[in-house]
This record gives structure tokens, C-alpha cells and sequence, in this order.
């Protein structure tokens, strides 16, 4: 058996076609479901981010602050398949780190944003 360090390019023989990034290969990307990026980020008093569901689907879709606190609850129940657009107004809230918590079925994703 060779180390790492005695290797060279004889030794290795790729054939056929070869992943040329992460998201070639199957089931790499995120699903479907995830909330896009926020637009703006960071935002003032605003920000606007898309959800697109594939299939109708109990949703849900909460803001917390840094401490983990609910601030808002934007969708909380079944959501039939579509792209929706929210816009979420933050003008009474300090500025600060805010979380995005989208909750389906067993998946849950997070995402940061952050207002100024």
C-alpha cells in the first residue's frame, strides 16, 4: 500500500463522467421547500424573502430574536403547493440579529438576518 506521499497521477484512472461540484451530485442540493435569501439583508425597517412549496404542506414559518423568542409567527398550518412572497416589517424591533425558522414536516431550516 502506497502513502499520500508516494502517490502520482499513473496511480489514479477515472473513467465515465465525474461530479464536477457538490450540487451534481444526487440529493446534494436543499430542497425544494427552503426559504430564499432575504432581500434586503440587512434591512432597516423591511425585508422581503420568497417560499416555494412543491406540495401542499403543513407549514411552519416563525422570526425569532437572537434569544430564540418568538417574535412572529407568519404561517402556522397547511399550505397548498406555490411560491409565496413575504414581506416582514420590523419597524418597532431594535436592530439585531433575527432568525427565520421554516418547520416542515420533520425538516427545519434556519436562516439569519439582520436589521440595522
Amino acid at each position: 500500500m502506497k502513502s499520500a506521499a508516494n502517490t502520482n497521477e499513473d496511480d489514479f484512472h477515472l473513467t465515465g463522467q465525474s461530479p464536477t461540484a457538490i450540487s451534481d451530485l444526487p440529493h446534494a442540493g436543499k430542497p425544494e421547500y427552503l426559504p430564499g435569501p432575504a432581500y434586503p439583508n440587512p434591512f432597516q425597517s423591511s425585508t422581503s424573502f420568497q417560499l416555494h412549496l412543491p406540495v401542499r404542506s403543513s407549514v411552519v414559518l416563525t422570526i425569532h430574536n437572537i434569544s430564540g423568542d418568538v417574535v412572529t409567527t407568519l404561517v402556522s398550518g397547511e399550505m397548498a403547493a406555490g411560491t409565496y412572497m413575504y414581506n416582514w416589517h420590523a419597524y418597532d424591533l431594535a436592530g439585531g440579529i433575527y432568525l427565520i425558522k421554516l418547520q416542515f414536516g420533520d425538516f427545519t431550516d434556519v436562516r439569519k438576518i439582520f436589521k440595522f
